[in-house]
């Protein structure tokens, strides 16, 4: 069977940014790109190893295609073992004082809020 999706979530296995236990980010540029891409309507995507404060992996991988969010958080190698799969149609920012939230939206209903940092 063939997808109609350019990027699959299987397919995509680098890792574009960490974020650690206490939730920094390595890689600011990284989301940076993805976000300018996004705002253009270009397809992309990206992804994210998050670890817990346990230090136990959780993998986000958001794709961009076609106008839509498609956002997988894998986190089977935690002590919860879970998978959520999250689809919309913005990607909105919200900042705060010392951290920076990214909530998904399908039309005007929030679905999820799928990442966050805090600033350094």
């Amino acid at each position: 069977m063939t997808s109609i999706y350019r990027y699959c979530f299987e397919d995509i296995v680098t890792i574009n940014i960490i974020s650690d236990a206490v939730n920094r980010i390595n890689n600011k540029p990284a989301l940076e790109e993805f976000l300018r891409k996004t705002s253009l309507g270009q397809d992309t995507y990206i992804k994210i190893l998050e670890l817990t404060f346990e230090a136990e992996p959780i993998f986000k991988t958001f794709i961009y295609q076609d106008n839509l969010f498609r956002v997988k958080i894998d986190g089977l190698n935690t002590s919860n073992p879970f998978v959520r799969r999250v689809v919309g149609t913005r990607l909105v920012e919200r900042e705060y004082t010392d951290k920076v939230l990214y909530d998904l939206y399908y039309g005007n209903n929030f679905m999820d809020n799928v990442f966050w940092y805090r600033k350094v």
